[in-house]
């Protein structure tokens, strides 16, 4: 399954001034074109990237060719908004979803909600919502790329199917080939969530010359082999040598487990901030970790 473009030419991405065209450099010309994603795309359009423009087919159009892709790196991503409803269509009829010889009506409207697809020949009819996902970190694919109204509306919308007894689903197509895996963007809410992206976001700003990533699973930040596999390009993953848990009860865990599993000597629970120096000892604590807390608490004086 593939889809078939006319002429295709490379160009550089230069600037987007709204969210139907760019600005690319092409043989070294600056040419206006039609960016076929509404979405933000800011992690993609970037200055110097490079992309691909098919030839419009309509010569009396304003700009001569559509935006389509982008090379991110080594990865090419498919930027056409419409891409995803035509591969689904061409795939449904054999998917076995639907039954035999399923029949497939696009655009159909439901209650105040309009869907992309309606389909029969299944169980039940079924409403289906085709998403594209362009949005790419560590070989992770993410939906949406931005906080979107009219997404929500349609989930909503085909919860209410559901409920009146219809099939109804969600589709979502990655636009781009050898990715680990798909979540939701955001899927995370509330207040620890926004704590540890904000946190993250200031530490950067603060050491900038420092190698700083987000969320990282463990095994992830110690291993270079996972490292690599799952946050590809990163130089923190397979070599952290500072990790920050999100709460105390997490890295209380993971610090008797070093301790006791891995033979590791562990002092703490070091407290800053205060306006005398005062550390915090386990219950199971020995003597020794006693006395070396007395010197690390004397050296905070």
């Amino acid at each position: 399954m593939h889809l078939q473009y006319g002429e295709v030419r490379q160009a550089h991405f230069l600037e987007r001034p709204n969210r139907f065209i760019a600005h690319v450099e092409i043989e070294g010309k600056e040419e206006v074109c039609h960016v076929k994603n509404t979405g933000r795309c800011r992690e993609l359009l970037v200055p110097g990237a490079r992309v691909y423009l098919a030839k419009a087919q309509n010569k009396n159009r304003r700009t001569g060719f559509d935006l389509i892709a982008v090379r991110k790196g080594e990865r090419l991503i498919n930027m056409d908004s419409a891409a995803p409803n035509q591969v689904f269509r061409e795939w449904a009829p054999s998917s076995g979803l639907f039954g035999e010889n399923p029949r497939i009506r696009p655009e159909t409207t439901h209650g105040d909600s309009r869907f992309d697809f309606y389909i029969e020949g299944g169980t039940k009819p079924a409403f289906v919502e085709v998403k594209g996902c362009t949005l790419e970190s560590g070989g992770r694919v993410y939906f949406p790329d931005a906080p979107t109204q009219r997404g929500v509306k349609h989930l909503e919308g085909l919860i209410r199917c559901k409920e009146e007894g219809y099939d109804a689903m969600a589709v979502f197509v990655v636009q781009m080939e050898n990715v680990l895996s798909f979540s939701p963007n955001g899927s995370g809410k509330g207040a620890t969530v926004a704590l540890s992206h904000d946190a993250t976001k200031v530490a950067k700003e603060m050491a900038p010359e420092l190698a700083i990533d987000g969320e990282m699973q463990f095994d992830a930040a110690v291993s270079p082999t996972v490292g690599q596999l799952k946050f590809p390009g990163s130089k923190v993953a397979g070599y952290a040598n500072t990790f920050i848990f999100p709460c105390i009860e997490a890295g209380n865990i993971g610090y008797k487990i070093a301790q006791r599993l891995g033979g590791f000597e562990a002092y703490g629970p070091i407290l800053q901030g205060l306006n005398a120096p005062i550390n915090d000892l386990s219950r199971g604590c020995n003597a020794d970790e006693v006395y070396k807390m007395a010197i690390i608490t004397a050296g905070m004086a």
